[in-house]
């Protein structure tokens, strides 16, 4: 510190100024509190390009149509089923008047389905918790595809285990038709050759050439199914990798784009036949069905060629250029050492001053003191 009369440096801890001897009691010096560490928030990580453009295409409109158009479906197809169990529901609480009354009005809706029940109705429902589980993962894709930060894979989770779903269903299906079927081509065939039929061979022969083209053609329906499942399983699951690891992938099936398309011709017969026979509910729900496949044929497409543009506009990786080995450098002789110097005599300390009132030891440059003040004789 430095004195506030002569201006002299002193130290901290000095009582008294070195060359003068006048107190050093100013006021210490308010200190200043220190700051509050700043908070902060955790940075958002910028999306990768594959997952920005995973993103453009779930948030895109084909997916929201997508959605709509299969909750669409869904809900058309509740009521369609539904009503004629709603309606003997009614027969049975309300008497034969209300049934009579709605059979006056003619609807579409109502005919050959009176011997639904409640139950049947229920069992609709719950055998179409698949496709539920479709719907909701359309729009939770469709949501994952607008919400900044990591994609969240909820959406892909939710269509994987249904397309998993339906591959074992199928699988169960094709072997316990492939049992009925040769089964019946056997017994037929034993049946049709026996002696009390005729004995002649010729029917048996044809009922068994017959069912063969069947099996045939069966087998060849259900190896498409399977085989459409499988890789409509592994394009979700590339999509899904691609939201995790952010690493681009087109590795997606265009042959289950083109199984969608095809679906929707099937479909589309389907809905000119409800047309036809005035079932209003099934054709919506049919033509609602036929927009989502279209639309899904559409997105796979979509998503492959936006991971390719990302795919060919990244670097290409550059091979490392190696370069020649140096030579190595002659060997030169060490230099002789040179000749060790005596080290320089260390100087005394000057001999300190002991103060006679308080005996403090100090520098002989003081003029006081730094204890007392008392001056240095």
């Amino acid at each position: 510190m430095f004195c506030p009369k002569c201006g002299a440096a002193n130290s901290d801890g000095a009582a008294f100024c070195k060359n003068c001897g006048s107190p050093l009691g100013a006021a210490a010096q308010p200190v200043a509190p220190a700051p509050a560490a700043p908070v902060y928030s955790a940075p958002v990580t910028p999306d990768t390009p594959a997952v920005a453009a995973l993103k453009k295409v779930a948030s895109s409109p084909l997916t929201l149509i997508a959605a709509i158009a299969y909750s669409a479906a869904m809900l058309f197809s509740w009521i369609f089923n539904a009503s004629g169990g709603i309606e003997r529901f009614l027969y049975q609480v309300f008497g034969s008047d209300l049934n009579r009354f709605l059979r006056g009005l003619d609807l579409p809706i109502s005919y050959g389905y009176s011997s639904w029940t409640i139950g049947a109705i229920i069992g609709s429902i719950v055998g179409s918790a698949p496709s539920v589980l479709v719907v909701i993962g359309f729009w939770l894709l469709f949501a994952a595809g607008r919400k900044p930060g990591p994609m969240k894979t909820a959406g892909f989770t939710l269509i994987k285990v249904t397309l998993v779903i339906g591959l074992v269903c199928v699988c169960i299906a094709a072997g316990v038709g492939f049992i009925v079927m040769l089964v019946g081509m056997f017994m037929g065939s034993a049946f049709l050759g026996s002696s009390s039929y005729g004995g002649y061979g010729f029917e048996s022969v044809a009922f068994s050439g017959l069912m063969l083209i069947t099996l045939l053609i069966f087998a060849g329906a259900i190896t498409l199914v399977i085989l459409f499942l499988s890789k409509a399983i592994k394009s979700v699951n590339t999509a899904k990798n691609t939201a995790l690891t952010g690493v681009a992938s087109d590795r997606v099936s265009p042959f289950v784009a083109v199984m969608c398309f095809i679906a929707v011709a099937s479909l589309a017969i389907y809905a000119i036949i409800s047309l036809v026979t005035l079932q209003f509910l099934a054709f919506f729900s049919l033509a609602a069905s036929a927009a989502f496949v279209v639309c899904c044929g559409c997105l796979i497409f979509k998503y492959r060629s936006a991971q390719r543009a990302v795919m060919a506009s990244a670097p290409a990786y550059a091979a490392p250029v190696y370069a020649a080995p140096a030579q190595p450098a002659p060997v030169q002789a060490a230099p002789a050492p040179a000749p060790a110097q005596a080290a320089p005599a260390p100087q005394a300390a000057p001999a300190q001053i002991v103060c006679s009132s308080c005996g403090t030891a100090y520098d002989p440059e003081y003029a006081f003191c730094p204890n007392c003040g008392t001056p240095k004789h």
